[in-house]
């Protein structure tokens, strides 16, 4: 059990990169989308699916870089945030396109 605390705690303390979509290029997005974030380089707003959103909530944001699709390396390897695939399957057309 302390071992998992303690990797619990290490998670907590490390930067995340958490890499999003420009809002205006969503050609699908989830209901419960949120649409309060810039991205930290270019300040353009961005998308955060609710995954995206438990990253946040469990790192803190403090700890959390958001990153629109335009300004992330390239030779950045990714993976996807815990429950990503669900949220594309409940995903809509983006009604503000």
């Amino acid at each position: 059990m302390a071992f998992w605390n303690w990797r619990r705690k290490r998670r907590k303390d490390m930067r995340i990169n958490l890499f999003v979509m420009r809002a205006n290029e969503m050609l699908r997005v989830h209901p419960l989308t949120d649409w309060s974030h810039r991205c930290s380089k270019c300040n353009e707003p961005v998308g955060i699916y609710p995954s995206g959103q438990g990253v946040i909530e469990e790192q803190g944001t403090a700890n959390v870089t958001i990153i629109c699709n335009h300004c992330q390396p390239r030779s950045i390897i990714m993976g996807l945030a815990p429950g990503a695939l669900d949220d594309v399957r409940e995903s809509i057309k983006n009604p503000n396109l």
